[in-house]
């Protein structure tokens, strides 16, 4: 079960990360995350100026506009800055981006908004993973305290957080990034395994519907279930979870329908990781918290190349759901349990930690991103 976490971007495109928690980022306009909320938006992409003002630089032919403009070349040359992920850059000279500003493209970068569902009605009716045992209770007290601690923890990061009230009876919508994936100004909706949480998907499209999103997958012919499972670690490649007990693989033929990017499979093969955001965290473009055990050979193999300074988790971090973080910026928001040589090795990247207490929806063994 991913928390709900999405991010959107509304007016701009939309890129929709989903992960296992209670949060959606939905980037746009709107980008999913995986936490107790979606991330609902992003800064508005800027144009590049291309021309020199003159009322700055004095008169056409002076040497300070001959030194601009040679300023300007160099710019150029150096290729645009980029501050976030899944949105349209332009570029005068169609140069390509360097590294560095690839690296400023990293999940997490000029995040603004984000869409979080209060847990009114969140408990624990019945068991649709190894980890859920119907019956348990919720301290809804505590259930509560703990997700205005995660909201609290993402706007001190300087996001908005809009919330979307929980339907009685639907106990897991409370994990809103499981609700669909957003890419640019479209979003292909979950199909839910599960019966329990079909009734999650009409909400959820309504409210995707009025920020004006182009809305894939209503046919809902093949099970997909979002951000838990589909992830983007940059505006260009898209890590498709399958072989779990969730999403079927025939499903990334038709979400890769919304748009020109990669799509990379990866393989499940450990039942108590049902969903991608359980096991995988990109961190940056070329970093992540993983759990290896989790995947099978071929998609450890392909993980290792793309992601060369992936950071492998323990066991006991894995399953205290530390995979299943949020990157906003340079900080990472992690369920608490997570090691020290992690953060560590977190730090000699420039990120940072906090930790944030989420027991009461480890009941279902979910955490942040799934929120």
């Amino acid at each position: 079960m991913t928390p709900p976490s999405f991010v959107a971007q509304l007016g701009g495109q939309i890129s929709l990360w989903i992960g296992g928690s209670i949060i959606s980022v939905i980037q746009l306009p709107i980008y999913l995350s995986s936490a107790f909320c979606a991330y609902l938006s992003r800064g508005a992409t800027t144009k590049r100026r291309t021309t020199l003002r003159s009322d700055a630089i004095g008169s056409e032919n002076s040497p300070k506009t001959f030194e601009a403009a040679r300023k300007a070349r160099r710019r150029r040359k150096r290729g645009d800055r980029l501050t976030n992920v899944g949105k349209t850059y332009s570029h005068q000279s169609h140069r390509r981006q360097s590294r560095h500003n690839a690296m400023r493209a990293a999940i997490g970068e000029g995040l603004r908004r984000v869409l979080m569902v209060p847990p009114k009605h969140f408990s624990v009716e019945y068991a649709i993973n190894p980890w859920m045992e119907a019956g348990v209770v919720v301290d809804q007290q505590k259930a509560m305290d703990q997700w205005t601690e995660l909201k609290t923890s993402i706007e001190r990061e300087g996001v908005h957080v809009l919330t979307l009230d929980q339907v009685e009876g639907l106990p897991d919508m409370v994990f809103v990034c499981n609700s669909g994936l957003c890419y640019r100004n479209k979003l292909y909706l979950s199909h839910f395994r599960h019966s329990q949480r079909i009734g999650e998907q009409k909400p959820f499209a309504a409210f995707y519907k009025r920020l004006g999103l182009e809305l894939y997958g209503t046919d809902y012919a093949h099970v997909f279930e979002g951000g838990g499972d589909a992830f983007f670690s940059d505006q260009n490649t898209l890590w498709a979870g399958w072989g779990g007990p969730r999403t079927s693989r025939k499903a990334y033929e038709y979400v890769q329908r919304m748009g020109d990017f990669e799509t990379v499979p990866c393989e499940l093969i450990d039942p108590r990781f049902y969903h991608l955001d359980t096991c995988l965290c990109p961190v940056g473009i070329d970093s992540a918290l993983w759990f290896p055990p989790a995947f099978s050979d071929d998609t450890k193999k392909e993980i290792r190349r793309r992601l060369p300074r992936a950071i492998a988790v323990s066991e006991a971090e894995a399953m205290a759901f530390v995979c299943n973080s949020i990157v906003i910026g340079r900080r990472v928001i992690s369920p608490k349990g997570i090691g020290q040589e992690t953060q560590m090795a977190l730090s000699s990247f420039g990120y940072t930690v906090q930790e944030v207490e989420m027991g009461e929806f480890m009941k279902v063994f979910n955490a942040i991103f799934l929120s």
